[in-house]
């Protein structure tokens, strides 16, 4: 029980998690200042931001809003994001709450954040918000189609719905990347869409609609949803890694051994680059632009891969 506790807690859970998540965070803000051959931020802006609106900015409600969902939203977006983090292997091929199907457990979870957030701006009553939060869920129809579609084609690969086999698999036979290089880049192309990054930051559109759903958050509650979308860093890019780059795998070099905890990180320091990449290269999409290029683009990538797979298992 205090095994278990410590892990929800401590490593791989709750506190290691948000260190990490907040320090990709200034990684990937440095980087992208970097790219546009500015200096930015620093890398520990991200812990300072969470900082102050946790301990010393006021926490406010509108009059007008719904306050028990108002309130309730970035609660509700921290316990299923700290849920998560259980399930992704981080140290091992295992994760904490590794189960058989755990991948339709992970897919269920990764709705609830943007359902919060969602529902959160909804029930702020203010009309940026309103936007904001309509274009959140818009987001979340736009790119859960391609997203299942890409994870299917690793899973009929394996057999299995679990990450521990899948991970283990590509211990003996290699990643699933070359296996399914299609599926994989459909996925990689939804991981900025969940992260609300350029170009699909339609749903904040901090010059449009003025943050979105968070327009009316303040304090510690705009501060927990902060804490969801930086642990959601660590959970896609986990998620990716596992699913297609080995997962946390120990790496030879020789006689030199990098142990699974650093193989992890480096993986998805990798894939953390290339978010920042498409961040400094591309502009945002519209809404609409956005559920097009993932149901008319990115969805038949993904769907072509896996008949490929499934005509050739």
């Amino acid at each position: 029980m205090a095994e278990t506790i410590l892990q929800v807690v401590g490593f791989p859970g709750l506190l290691f998690c948000s260190f990490l998540g907040f320090l990709y965070e200034g990684i990937d803000r440095r980087l992208y200042a970097r790219m546009q051959h500015r200096m930015g931020p620093p890398i520990w802006q991200a812990f300072y931001d969470f900082g102050k609106l946790f301990f010393v900015k006021e926490d406010l409600t509108p009059a007008a809003a719904v306050s028990s969902v108002f309130n309730l939203a970035p609660v509700l977006a921290v316990a299923s994001t700290t849920v998560l983090l259980l399930l992704i292997p981080m140290s091992s091929s295992q994760a904490v709450l590794a189960s058989t199907g755990d991948l339709l457990v992970i897919l269920a979870l990764l709705l609830i954040p943007e359902l919060a957030i969602g529902i959160g701006g909804l029930s702020s009553s203010n009309p940026y918000g309103a936007v904001g939060g309509s274009r959140s869920l818009t987001l979340l129809l736009a790119y859960e189609f391609p997203l299942i579609l890409s994870v299917l084609s690793p899973v009929i690969i394996v057999g299995s719905l679990g990450l521990t086999e899948i991970v283990s698999f590509q211990a003996q036979h290699g990643w699933l990347f070359l296996k399914a290089p299609l599926a994989a880049v459909a996925l990689l192309t939804v991981l900025p869409a969940i992260l609300y990054k350029v170009p699909f930051d339609a749903p904040l559109a901090l010059y449009e609609i003025h943050d979105g759903p968070f327009i009316e958050y303040s304090g510690p509650k705009l501060a927990l949803f902060y804490l969801a979308k930086h642990l959601e860093l660590v959970i896609v890019t986990g998620l990716a890694v596992s699913l297609f780059f080995g997962g946390p795998e120990s790496i030879h070099f020789g006689a030199f051994v990098l142990p699974p905890i650093v193989s992890f990180l480096l993986k998805t320091l990798a894939l953390l680059g290339l978010v920042s990449y498409i961040r400094a290269v591309c502009a945002r999409l519209r809404i609409d632009q956005t559920l097009r290029f993932f149901w008319f683009g990115v969805a038949p990538i993904a769907a072509l891969d896996l008949m490929r797979i499934i005509i050739m298992h």
